[in-house]
């Protein structure tokens, strides 16, 4: 274990340090401005922290009597600076708490070395022998913590103490924010609560090297009673962040502790008391302190991007985030009411990017039930997504969320330089960023047809997003795309452990059957789907197997019912092209490519969806795939 603390050492609490002999307090390592009495205040609550210290103590030790007269007004100009330059409140307090007409106690936890450190203020005179006591104090004091700290290790495993000589937070490589507590004890807030830990997510993500689990994976933990290490090992993290969120008014108080899972151990705590308005700024400073905690420092990009935060109209933050979490639902009678507080929030807000951003993410997921297109074909979202992305980047480019959103349209409108350019400053900015790691995988595998790439993409989407159906879904797509059809499965499989009671898996197992030639099995499975529910992708696959089959009649009925159905439905035409895939029937195959290729529908899958593989060889699939842009398919 190292040498103890001196007197000489620093004093932390938070993210502050107390220099004793120099009259010093910094924060993060930056120099604050504090006069020498409030500094001396603070020295004397600090080395008696959680006990009251009356103002009358405060007096004896700290004014002389012959300014006495003064000593209110003093005292109360003294906390209040000490205040302004802690960041405190006098209504919330994070570290001075005031006691009415007795004292003031200093409430946030001192690391245990400053505990038993006595005051060494100038001008204040020390007891003779008081370093032979201290050593002999803090060796006592250390000996008995790091018992109980074996003890609790031991019988709870959750005692959380950072014990004189532990090593920093610097080697730990990922961390999972677990869903904030809301403590208002008012339901309808839990939409602030979840929406502070998303915007944490991805301040951690922006600011770090760390690997930072998705907010969709860390839900399933919210008002969970599982042990910290149990969670932390099957997200697969070192550490996790807890904490808790209380809105009153326009008021909001945060606390955050960051700790490690094997062993448990906690690293860091600490409060935050502000106005709504500021909260985004107050939101980088958390992720800034956790990564300064974590890895020592943040790079010159990331400080000057926490200096240029900006303050947030209140109620377009709110609303912001109440479309947040209604985006975040998944489903689409949730997107009607996030489209409408993203618009409510720029109405309030008109120069904050985030609900821009959430408009693109909107679009961009197809997931907002848009109107069919007057001109026959299907709703198309891209220019939406595309405005929206643009107006959010060009108040705050460094968004990787827009720059995913932007990266999806390049995508779906055969810009290949422009999708690769996307994706990639997209992860640059959020490495954690799951959504587009994995946009980017498909990417890959569809265009320049580097598996190896997508792959890697793939599985680093996965560990990111780890319970994620989306996710899991789409790499099972890459892995089959890519001939691995083993892999393949295993993510389906997955899919419906997490999926329970819903058919989406079925689809994927049965087009791998067909690929396999087992088309009776892929058969059964489509039906029983079917009769759930006729998607049109579940009858066009099954159109294919009954084609594949010999089954011609059966075959022919599903596609006179999906060309039925597009005369008032967004059928898509790929999926009428897999039944005359199957039947041979090449002509009206590529009439329904065609048709895709007029309404630019997702043909940048046209080279390795092995839905098509019949066509391949057909001169016109080398036309086609010419026209989109994609390199001359190889068969087989």
């Amino acid at each position: 274990m190292q040498e103890q603390t001196r007197p000489g050492q620093p004093v932390r609490f938070g993210p502050f340090a107390v220099h004793l002999r120099s009259g010093e307090l910094c924060k993060n390592g930056y120099k604050i401005r504090l006069p020498d009495q409030p500094f001396q205040v603070l020295c004397m609550l600090l080395e008696r922290a959680g006990e009251v210290v009356t103002r009358d103590e405060i007096r004896q030790r700290l004014w002389h009597a012959e300014t006495f007269v003064d000593f209110d007004h003093g005292l109360n100009n003294a906390i209040k600076k000490l205040r302004d330059a802690l960041n405190d409140s006098a209504e919330s307090p994070t570290y001075i708490e005031t006691l009415p007409k007795r004292g003031y106690r200093f409430i946030c936890r001192v690391e245990e070395e400053a505990r038993k450190l006595e005051q060494e203020t100038p001008g204040v005179a020390k007891p003779a022998g008081w370093w032979r006591d201290y050593r002999l104090v803090t060796v006592c004091t250390v000996a008995a913590l790091a018992l109980l700290s074996a003890l609790a290790a031991i019988s709870t495993g959750r005692w959380h103490l950072r014990l004189p000589g532990q090593p920093a937070a610097g080697d730990l490589s990922s961390i999972a924010v677990l869903p904030l507590q809301n403590l208002s004890g008012d339901a309808s807030q839990d939409y602030f609560a979840e929406g502070v830990t998303e915007a944490l997510i991805t301040e951690l993500g922006r600011m770090s090297s760390l690997r930072i689990i998705s907010h969709q994976s860390v839900l399933r933990y919210r008002g969970t009673s599982k042990p910290l290490p149990e969670i932390a090992k099957e997200l697969d993290v070192d550490a996790v962040l807890e904490g808790s969120v209380l809105l009153t008014g326009d008021r909001v108080r945060i606390t955050a502790n960051l700790v490690r899972a094997n062993p448990e151990r906690h690293l860091w705590a600490q409060s935050y008391n502000l106005d709504l308005r500021n909260i985004a700024r107050v939101q980088d400073e958390v992720a800034r302190d956790v990564v300064i905690q974590v890895q020592g420092k943040l790079s010159p990009e990331r400080q000057d991007r926490l200096a240029d935060a900006r303050a947030v109209a209140p109620e377009a933050y709110q609303n912001y985030l109440l479309g947040r979490y209604h985006l975040n639902r998944g489903v689409k009678e949730h997107t009607v009411q996030a489209k409408l507080y993203f618009e409510s929030a720029i109405e309030k807000d008109p120069n904050f990017a985030g609900p821009y951003a959430g408009l693109a993410e909107l679009y961009a997921r197809g997931m907002y039930p848009g109107p069919r297109d007057p001109r026959g074909g299907y709703w198309d979202a891209r220019p939406l997504a595309k405005q929206f992305a643009v107006k959010a980047l060009g108040m705050d480019e460094t968004l990787a969320d827009a720059h995913t959103a932007l990266g999806w349209v390049a995508l779906v409108e055969w810009d290949w330089a422009g999708a690769d350019r996307e994706f990639r400053r997209a992860i640059e900015l959020n490495a954690s960023e799951a959504m587009a790691r994995m946009w980017y995988a498909e990417y890959l595998a569809a265009v320049p047809q580097n598996f190896t790439e997508a792959i890697a993409q793939a599985k680093l989407a996965q560990r990111l997003d780890p319970v994620s159906p989306l996710i899991s879904s789409r790499a099972g797509w890459v892995y089959f795309f890519s001939g691995q059809r083993e892999e393949a499965r295993a993510c389906w499989r997955k899919v419906q452990e997490l999926e329970t009671g819903k058919t989406g898996a079925a689809l994927a197992f049965a087009q791998v059957d067909i690929v396999e030639g087992n088309y009776a099995q892929a058969i059964t499975a489509l039906e029983r789907t079917a009769a759930e529910g006729r998607g049109a992708f579940v009858l066009g696959t099954l159109g294919r197997a009954y084609g594949m089959a010999g089954q011609r009649s059966k075959a022919q009925e599903l596609a006179t019912e999906l060309e039925h159905r597009s005369g008032s439905e967004n059928i898509p035409p790929e999926a009428i092209a897999y039944i005359y895939a199957g039947l041979g029937e090449r002509d009206k195959a590529f009439a329904a490519l065609e048709k895709c290729y007029q309404d630019h529908r997702w043909l940048f899958l046209l080279n390795v969806n092995p839905m098509l593989e019949p066509l391949r060889a057909d001169p016109r699939f080398t036309d086609l795939a010419r026209r989109v842009g994609l390199p001359a398919p190889s068969s087989g």
